[in-house]
């Protein structure tokens, strides 16, 4: 960023420009007290510009200035006038925000030449022969980039990497100011006699050097013209001319002279004759030396002394002092009532010597110190006292001035942060000698400055504490050095950081011919403790480099956070050379007390007097389990860390997701839970558990041989004689009828408990942690989803290969809501097969409430699976018909689909026996008998759900007791009776379709001893 904004004033008033100090890496000081005024190249310090009331003519400057910005670069100036000036620039545009100025401005990526012009104000320029100070001011706003240095920061940063794999940092740096380029018009003149006295002889040589304004000005040119035949001028390109008057008789003739300095002329014309010089006064401006003095006096004497000299003496002069100490201070004082005595040739005017005295107060610029930052401060006012001054024949300037330099309030050398004060109460004075040259240089003497003292200050709570100072004096040429020392108990608030200078021994620098004030280089050391969420101290190595900024090496001094120990710091601080502490930030290694090992705090920050961030990750054991800590978040005072764990009861490892792992500000760790998923054989389950202290407890939600199960479990390590994981479910009901896949069976009912690497020692347990066992007991309830069949009972279940059967000893029910048989079961869950199977020893009701058939004894074979049933018994006895008829070796069989509870059929079947009463009257009443009648016979019959269907064949016999009535004759007698036909079941009613027959001992006339009846029905 090399020659950009010395573009600021400076460049209006020259053709070129060397480099301006907002641009270069390491800001200069400029000369005198105006520290940074870029100096156009070949031009001198404070330009002069000068006019010609007389012709119009004036100085104009002319130059160009080019600039090519890359991407970081742009800036906008603002130029303004004060005094007979005027200034063209383009391209340009108005101010609209300071009218009467006008702003130039480049952006990034440009190249842009400026063209410009500062000429003298004619029309506003002082009377001839006075002159008048001028100044441009550039106020600035300019953005760049650059290579930093360690301990500068810049507004935004960024790194690369060269060559080397060097790290290489740089910032982009904004910066804004004012510029002053403080120039002088001067009003030429020619100021000799209306008459040239030539003396008697009427030549002489003139001495004009006095008469002509400014004098001694570099490359001014002198030319004297005869404006009469009879005068011959010799030297005439000289201000020490010969002029010679030819004929003394002529009293009109005249002589011309043209002082003209570049572009710019005066002319003045006087009479030259024979005649003698008298004294005139002094009216005006006259210059005694270099001094310029307005005074209005009348000569001591009419006529010159011996010499020809005219002498003056007056206390009521007004001169402007000038006090120029080459490449150092330059000030400038307007003074009334001077004492001066003053000589000088009568007949040319020269002043050839004079002296000066003054006492007094007039005000004097103070001095002030730029800061690096390039703000400037106001360190010391000055005033003008007291002077003695003398000028010699040849117009060198010698004597003293005396200048008070005073300091009535603290100035605040920190940009205005108010951390480096400049304390109130110098009174010094101090002097300036004049080196006895024809010009206003001299030397300064500023040992008079004594007592300086200049603290650092901080705030402790609502009030100021001085946490180091320094008192020194001012060297003769003007520079005080010095080291800032630390304040006992030098204890402050930053940021809310609670900070203690400890040490310190920090360099400053201020001058003031270069009108500058910086700390140097350094080194310190701090103490920074009570951080919220931290225990312990950190201690600052303060190191402040050369080149300004501050770096701070961070040591851990018993620093604990959530209790745990932290160590292998690789933290930075920023802290700057205002003793601000921003943020503690770096990485390190923290041991907690319960863990393993260290773990990784990538991201530790500490800001605003406290913890702020606290990333950590890392695998440490806790409790016999192995955790992965991988983000963490500081909120609320407490660490939330995302984690897993590592999870092996199954046999292979896997990673749960811990929810809720914490620590406190006390160190106490809270796991809340794990989430996770565990595999075996036919076992899937997720589980969610919160932490115990060597284990896991909670819920789980799977499935077991697509049977989805819920409940809770407990999950633990076991590290003797070797370590291995164990979990115990204990499953919790679950809403019933819930369908098994698609296979026609639904779980009605599920508890117990599930274990792996855990045994029972019973079914109902307890149980203990044991390797490689992984066995399951649960009770269950199964049922299809017709509701025909239900088993409930306890299942016990070794899980060993792809294929299991649980075997079930409980109740069963068939039909579940309206059983025809229940009993003690044996049953069997095949899987994958997904079927029941099973005996069951109990009596059989059909319908339920048995009024068809009730067995007694029976032993049940049944089957529920692929969206079928089936069941049936053989050796069964019991009663049918409401108890009317015994069964003996009966059997029964029932087999439907599920989708259809109604479409079952079957049979039932075996040996039938009955006995019962028998009455009837057969043969018109001829024959009427009682017979008691013994069923024995082998049905096979029909079975729905509406019962019994179609009829079964049966025979019976038995003893009758006969009476037969004739008209001849009647009698009783014994006789035996069968039956056979057809039976069927209906209403409750056994009803027996057929023939009968009895047999008498005897024959009946007319009918024998068998007698048959028609077709016969009754019901039993």
């Amino acid at each position: 960023m090399k020659n950009f904004f010395n573009f600021l004033a400076i460049y209006l008033s020259v053709l070129s420009f060397v480099t301006s100090v907002c641009a270069q890496d390491k800001p200069a000081q400029g000369q005198g007290n105006n520290p940074n005024v870029i100096q156009p190249f070949g031009v001198p310090k404070n330009q002069i510009l000068l006019v010609s009331k007389q012709t119009g003519q004036a100085t104009t400057l002319n130059g160009q200035f080019k600039k090519q910005t890359d991407q970081f670069e742009n800036g906008k100036v603002t130029l303004r006038t004060e005094g007979p000036v005027t200034i063209q620039v383009n391209p340009s545009q108005a101010s609209l925000s300071d009218p009467g100025s006008i702003e130039l401005s480049i952006g990034t990526n440009q190249t842009i030449t400026w063209q410009g012009t500062l000429s003298a104000k004619v029309a506003d320029a002082p009377e001839p022969g006075f002159s008048t100070p001028a100044k441009i001011t550039g106020t600035y706003q300019i953005e760049y980039a650059k290579t930093l240095q360690p301990g500068e920061f810049a507004d935004s940063t960024w790194t690369t990497v060269d060559e080397n794999g060097n790290t290489r940092y740089h910032g982009l740096i904004r910066q804004s100011g004012m510029e002053e380029m403080n120039l002088t018009v001067v009003s030429m003149k020619v100021d000799l006699p209306e008459i040239l006295c030539l003396g008697a002889a009427g030549s002489k040589v003139i001495n004009a050097a006095q008469a002509v304004y400014p004098q001694n000005f570099p490359g001014a040119n002198y030319r004297w013209r005869a404006l009469h035949p009879k005068v011959r001028i010799t030297n005439a390109q000289t201000l020490t001319p010969t002029i010679t008057l030819l004929d003394t008789s002529i009293k009109n003739a005249q002589v011309e002279l043209e002082y003209s300095i570049g572009n710019v002329s005066y002319t003045y014309r006087s009479i030259v004759n024979n005649c003698e010089c008298l004294c005139t006064p002094i009216a005006g401006s006259v210059l005694v030396g270099p001094i310029e003095i307005a005074v209005n006096v009348n000569p001591m004497t009419p006529v010159p002394d011996a010499n020809g000299h005219c002498t003056y003496q007056a206390n009521n002069a007004a001169m402007r002092l000038k006090m120029d100490e080459m490449g150092g201070v330059v000030r400038m004082a307007e003074v009334q009532g001077v004492t001066v005595g003053i000589k000088r040739v009568c007949d040319t005017r020269a002043v050839i010597g004079g002296v000066l005295s003054w006492e007094g107060n007039a005000e004097v610029p103070a001095l002030e110190f730029q800061l690096p930052t390039g703000q400037k401060v106001k360190a010391l006012d000055l005033a003008l006292k007291k002077f003695a001054l003398e000028v010699d024949i040849n117009g060198n300037l010698k004597g003293s001035v005396q200048v008070k330099a005073t300091n009535p309030e603290d100035r605040d050398l920190s940009a205005g942060r108010g951390v480096i004060l400049l304390r109130k109460g110098t009174n010094s004075t101090v002097t300036f000698n004049f080196s006895n040259t024809n010009s206003f240089t001299g030397t300064w003497n500023w040992s008079g400055i004594q007592g300086i003292a200049i603290d650092i200050v901080k705030k402790d709570g609502n009030k100021d504490k001085v946490i180091a100072d320094f008192k020194g004096d001012f060297s003769n040429q003007g520079v005080l050095k010095g080291t800032l020392k630390a304040k006992p108990n030098a204890r402050y608030k930053t940021n809310a950081f609670t900070v203690s200078l400890d040490e310190l021994s920090l360099g400053l620098e201020a001058s003031i011919p270069d009108g500058t004030f910086h700390l140097t280089n350094g080194s310190g050391k701090a103490t920074v403790s009570d951080l919220k969420a931290v225990k312990g101290t950190f201690v600052l190595v303060l190191n402040f480099p050369q080149g300004g900024g501050c770096n701070a090496e961070v040591q851990a001094n018993k620093v604990k956070a959530f209790s745990m120990d932290l160590d292998e710091l690789n933290v930075n601080a920023d802290f700057d050379r205002y003793f601000d502490l921003t943020k503690i930030q770096g990485s390190l290694k923290a041991k907690h007390s319960k863990f393993n090992a260290k773990i990784t705090v990538a991201t530790f920050l500490v800001e605003e007097g406290g913890l702020k961030e606290f990333n950590c990750n890392g695998k440490v054991k806790y409790s016999k389990f192995s955790f992965d800590l991988n983000k963490a978040e500081y909120k609320d005072e407490i660490l939330k860390i995302n984690a897993s764990v590592e999870l092996s009861a199954t046999g292979v490892k896997a990673a749960a997701n811990i929810r809720d792992f914490t620590i406190d500000q006390a160190g106490e760790i809270a796991v809340g839970g794990v989430s996770g998923r565990l595999k075996r054989g036919f076992c899937e389950l997720e589980v969610d558990m919160t932490f115990k202290n060597n284990g896991f407890k909670g819920s789980f939600r799977g499935e077991f041989a697509k049977i989805g199960l819920d409940g809770s479990l407990d999950y633990g390590v076991v590290d003797e004689p070797e370590e291995y994981h164990y979990v115990y479910f204990s499953v919790a009901a679950k809403t019933p009828g819930i369908p098994i896949g698609n296979t026609g069976l639904k779980l009605t009912q599920v508890g117990g408990s599930v274990g792996y690497n855990y045994s029972f020692t019973g079914i109902d347990g307890p149980g203990q942690p044991q390797k490689d066992t992984y066995l399951i007991g649960i009770l269950a309830g199964i049922s299809d989803v017709a509701e025909m069949c239900e088993v409930v009972g306890k299942i016990e279940l070794a899980l060993t290969t792809e294929n299991a059967t649980v075997t079930i000893k409980g109740n069963v029910k068939v039909l579940k809501n309206t059983p025809y048989f229940k009993g003690e079961v044996v049953a069997a869950y095949a899987i994958p097969a997904n079927t029941i199977s099973g005996h069951v020893g109990a009596d059989l009701n059909f319908p339920t409430n048995g009024s068809i058939l009730q067995s007694k004894n029976l032993k049940i074979h049944y089957f529920f699976g692929n969206n079928q049933f089936k069941a049936n018994g053989n050796n069964m006895g019991g009663d049918m018909f409401g108890g009317l008829v015994k069964l003996h070796n009966g059997y029964f069989n029932l087999q439907g689909n599920l989708d259809d509870v109604n479409s079952f059929t079957g049979s039932i079947g075996g040996k039938l026996t009955s006995e019962f009463n028998y009455r009837d009257s057969w043969l018109k009443g001829v024959v009427t008998f009682t017979a008691r009648l013994q069923l024995n016979s082998h049905a096979d019959m029909n079975l729905d759900i509406n019962g019994l269907s179609g009829s079964f064949g049966i025979y019976v016999q038995g003893i009758a007791q006969v009476r037969v009535e004739t008209f001849f004759y009647d009698f009783n007698t014994g006789a035996s009776a069968e039956v056979w036909g057809d039976a069927s079941y209906m209403n409750n009613t056994l009803t027996v379709s057929g023939r009968a027959r009895i047999t008498l001992p005897a024959s009946i006339p007319g009918y024998g001893n068998q007698i048959e009846s028609p077709n016969i029905s009754f019901s039993i």
